[in-house]
């Protein structure tokens, strides 16, 4: 009899800044300049590396709310900056600064009012600048977001924490890059898995994993970020869940998959997925092979709903059920395949005694 056992991991996404001292700038000071100071965003995904926002980077969207005053009250707010495109630019920074990469710039110049203070919201990438509404109360709502499932072309989605009370660009915290900090966080989730083995099968056993998908995972919604002003924190959320799909991590022959070992491995690849609770139509499907000696690989498969899978991670000592994907977090699956040897109990049929009756000779 096989054993099939699975453990979940979760890891949530640090966010790291830098002290920096306030650089000398170029003439072009008093135009409104954005740092970036977390979360590499490559174009095509599969780990998520990083807590930088690069210079190669996608450009972002950003949103300025402009008051009177030096603090944000939403209700005197007026839009300064209205879903403007920021790209990067080596064309201002510090000439003393060997570490400076530059700033991030609209196309079209914005220069700070001489009264007053901005408060920003930005979210990247700009290419989906046609789904984003920003609001002055309530921040970013990004209408109708849809997760492939085609992991080339997947993007990571990033919203701001909301700047707010914002005079110049100058004082930054991030040495990165010059101008107003932008602190991004991921909007999405992330899958990835690892496997072993229970036990050491060799040398006349191999467990080969050649197939993991999420199948029937939700793709479709609208985030809203919900910023609360009077705290300074934000809220986000994924309502009106629509259209499913399957997402496959790993697909390969038994020929090309590496022989499973006691040590957990990275298996297939990451996939970023859409936050939500599980459905019961939500699966996890594993395909396998085993192979003794010179026996032919038998292939087995294991499925089992995410919605009642009993899957956990531990916080705080004590375990917590992974019952959705949350904003923001990169769940590790840990799959871990075990075997039952072959045993043998022995025993004979005792002979049958027939008593067999001759005629009288």
């Amino acid at each position: 009899m096989k054993k099939f056992f699975f453990l979940a991991a979760l890891a949530s996404v640090a966010l790291a800044s830098c002290v920096k001292n306030e650089p000398a700038k170029v003439d072009s000071q008093k135009e409104i300049t954005f740092t970036t100071p977390v979360l590499a965003v490559p174009t095509k995904t599969q780990e998520i590396p990083g807590t930088d926002y690069l210079s190669s980077s996608p450009s972002f969207g950003v949103y300025g709310w402009y008051v009177a005053g030096a603090t944000y009250v939403a209700d005197d707010a007026t839009a300064y900056m209205h879903n403007v495109e920021v790209k990067h630019t080596n064309s201002i920074h510090d000439p003393a600064d060997t570490g400076d990469e530059g700033a991030w710039i609209s196309d079209d110049a914005y220069y700070w009012p001489k009264q007053g203070s901005i408060t920003f919201d930005a979210y990247s990438p700009y290419s989906i600048h046609t789904l984003v509404t920003g609001d002055k109360t309530n921040g970013l709502t990004i209408t109708g977001f849809g997760v492939t499932n085609v992991l080339d072309d997947q993007v990571d989605l990033l919203y701001s924490t909301r700047a707010y009370d914002k005079t110049s660009s100058k004082g930054t915290t991030n040495d990165r890059y010059d101008g107003v900090d932008i602190v991004f966080n991921h909007a999405l989730s992330v899958v990835k898995f690892t496997a072993r083995t229970a036990a050491d099968y060799s040398p006349t056993t191999t467990i080969k994993v050649t197939k993991i998908q999420i199948v029937d995972a939700l793709t479709n919604a609208t985030f809203k970020q919900n910023v609360d002003n009077s705290a300074r924190t934000d809220n986000p959320e994924w309502t009106g869940h629509t259209t499913n799909a399957t997402f496959t991590s790993l697909d390969t022959s038994e020929g090309s998959a590496t022989a499973l070992s006691t040590t957990a491995e990275d298996r297939g690849v990451s996939m970023i997925v859409l936050p939500q609770d599980f459905t019961a139509s939500t699966k996890l499907y594993i395909e396998y092979y085993i192979k003794t000696g010179s026996s032919a690989p038998i292939k087995q498969t294991f499925e089992i709903s995410l919605n009642d899978s009993g899957f956990s991670y531990t916080e705080g000592g004590s375990p917590v059920p992974v019952t959705g994907w949350e904003i923001g977090k990169r769940y590790t699956y840990n799959l871990v395949i075990g075997l039952d040897k072959i045993y043998f109990a022995p025993s004979v049929t005792d002979w049958t005694d027939v008593n067999v009756t001759v005629p009288q000779i």
